[in-house]
């Protein structure tokens, strides 16, 4: 049996369809499938272009539902290629009573694609006028309706960008001749030109405004823009010295002034970082405690000047102490310049002290580049000149490099990407060699350093994150054998977890860091990781030595009342479970 419905509507279609179906189901109960759908009349369009956008619906039941998706489909397929008068002729649905299936013919009127000619904008200043009818529009890009609103989009997000937050516009006319063909009218009224004279802060006691105002890279006189106001949030968010940032606000001050409101909560701002490990020790060794003391004063006296005190003891005979100094904002630019001193007692080998200015200038949210100077100086012990041929040397270096960040959070990020690479070239002086065995030349070399880290961040499930990081550093010299004072050192709980704190040297190193996390809260997390690393070297005997070393492990970060701890149980591969290394770690803030 067969059913006709025919002609335009589609609301007559579906109440014909309706009647049919609970005519048929009295009668029988079998569902009907659809197995085909043929189109007539189509032209623009071949059968496979409109059966493989609509393929979801064969295999369906007969119900107005699927019909009516299947009207709507059609014509919507049609508007969006300029045939809005194009109909549905007629609708042919045969059922076949022993197959229980259906098949549907539909019957299309197409009508000649009508296109729009043009967009004119009107306003009552002319030259505004000239400015908005030069904004590229989309005419002949697809639905006329979704073009004129995309041009509207664009007309409004150019008149915010200049001065006219306020701005209203009307489609005027819409006006057909060749029976094709649209033009389009629209009036603008770009209300009142917006200026920002002025530039308050709300909610902040310690910072003062002017440290807020200053990153915002606003100032007062300037004509309002909406996208440059856009990015003060995240401007004001790096500075992380506010547990919330809101969007700025304007309006029109009692004085008739043009105001931009910065809305903040202050968080805290300063951070005190503790870590506590406890070594096992070895075969006739006992084991020992290391430990970390990380104090940073980000917002010292709410200027937004940063001080930081910095002691740790990695071994037993290995300690490291460096305080730091920054000035933000030298002389109203965005130009960061720091100073800091450092010294690092190495085992029985040698002490390296080095001091050095920085320089930092964020060119966006999300790139920075800095760049140092500074001296360095190598005083072995005579034991590392006895055993390790090191030298007692004076160096001048100057380092620069690039930064890029995206994480959407420093402390517990769920998406983004952290980039920083950093080139240092060095003149190396070399002076006393007394306690030297092998005979080495004094005189002055370059020594030249690479380094490069990347972390990605990549959510997979709900609450599940994927955390990459991938570090590499390499030294060369033209010295005849690099000392070992110059090789980078990796191994504990920052680099290769599992292993004792820098238990490996090379004048190349990489290591791999791989975690599960799942976030337990805004700044918690429980996580299992897997890390390798890499290294090798030449010895003062050029005897080569390379090695490959992998750890893994699991470790949790829990917000509490005292502040960030974090445990990890990190065990190397090939090691017992007694000779695990567990890192504690306190951060607080405040």
């Amino acid at each position: 049996m067969y059913y006709l419905i025919k002609r335009y509507r589609l609301g007559l279609i579906l109440i014909l369809l309706s009647i049919m179906q609970n005519l048929y189901a009295g009668s029988d109960s079998t569902s009907f499938r659809i197995r085909t759908i043929r189109y007539h009349g189509n032209s623009r369009f071949s059968q496979q272009d409109l059966q493989s956008a609509f393929s979801e619906n064969v295999s369906s039941a007969v119900d107005s539902s699927v019909v009516d998706k299947l009207m709507r489909n059609i014509l919507q397929r049609y508007r969006e290629d300029g045939g809005h008068f194009t109909a549905i002729d007629s609708l042919i649905i045969v059922l076949d009573d022993k197959a229980a299936h259906s098949d549907i013919d539909v019957y299309i009127d197409e009508v000649n694609a009508i296109r729009l000619d043009s967009i004119i904008i009107h306003a009552a200043d002319e030259n505004l006028a000239r400015r908005l009818n030069a904004i590229p529009d989309y005419r002949n890009r697809g639905d006329m309706e979704l073009m004129v609103l995309n041009t509207i989009d664009h007309v409004f997000g150019f008149l915010e960008d200049n001065g006219y937050p306020h701005a209203r516009i009307d489609i005027d006319s819409l006006v057909m001749h060749d029976h094709i063909n649209i033009k389009a009218y629209l009036s603008v009224d770009p209300g009142p030109l917006f200026t920002i004279d002025k530039i308050s802060v709300s909610g902040n006691e310690i910072t003062k405004d002017k440290v807020i105002v200053r990153e915002s890279r606003l100032k007062p006189g300037t004509i309002y823009n909406h996208s440059e106001v856009e990015k003060v949030t995240n401007r004001i968010k790096k500075l992380g010295f506010f547990s919330k940032v809101y969007d700025p606000k304007i309006f029109i001050n009692s004085k008739g002034e043009g105001e931009l409101v910065l809305y903040v909560e202050e968080g805290n701002m300063n951070s005190f970082d503790g870590v506590l490990g406890y070594n096992p020790g070895g075969t006739n060794e006992k084991g020992f405690f290391t430990g970390l003391v990380d104090i940073a004063l980000a917002n010292f006296m709410g200027t937004g000047r940063r001080v930081e005190a910095y002691w740790e003891k990695k071994t037993q005979k290995t300690q490291q102490l460096r305080f730091r100094y920054q000035e933000p904002w030298v002389m109203g630019y965005p130009l960061h310049i720091g100073g800091s001193f450092e010294q690092l007692v190495q085992d029985t080998t040698f002490i390296r002290r080095n001091w050095k200015f920085d320089f930092q200038v964020p060119l966006s949210e999300t790139i920075r580049i800095f760049a140092d100077v500074g001296n360095e100086s190598i005083s072995p012990d005579s034991l590392g000149s006895v055993l390790w041929q090191i030298p007692k040397s004076n160096s001048q270096f100057a380092t620069a490099g690039i930064a890029f960040d995206t994480r959407d959070d420093l402390i517990n990020p769920s998406r983004g990407i952290y980039y920083v690479t950093e080139v240092e070239v060095a003149r190396k002086k070399i002076g006393a060699t007394e306690y030297i065995v092998n005979p080495i030349e004094r005189g002055s070399f370059t020594r030249r350093k690479m380094s490069m880290d990347v972390e990605l961040f990549v959510p997979t499930f709900k609450w599940q994150v994927i955390s990459l990081g991938f570090h590499g550093q390499q030294v060369t010299s033209d010295e005849e054998t690099l000392s070992i004072s110059d090789m980078f050192r990796f191994g504990g709980s920052n680099t290769l977890r599992g292993f004792r704190e820098d238990e490996f040297i090379g004048e190349r190193v990489a290591w791999l860091n791989t975690e599960y996390r799942y976030l337990l809260s805004e700044r918690s997390r429980a996580f299992i990781f897997f890390d390798s690393g890499y290294f090798f070297r030449k010895d003062i005997n050029k005897v080569e030595k390379e090695d490959v070393k992998f750890g893994y492990g699991f470790g949790i970060r829990l917000d509490t009342r005292l502040g960030l701890m974090g445990l990890d149980y990190g065990l190397a591969k090939g090691r017992s479970l007694s000779n695990g290394l567990i890192h504690v770690r306190l951060i607080n803030e405040f």
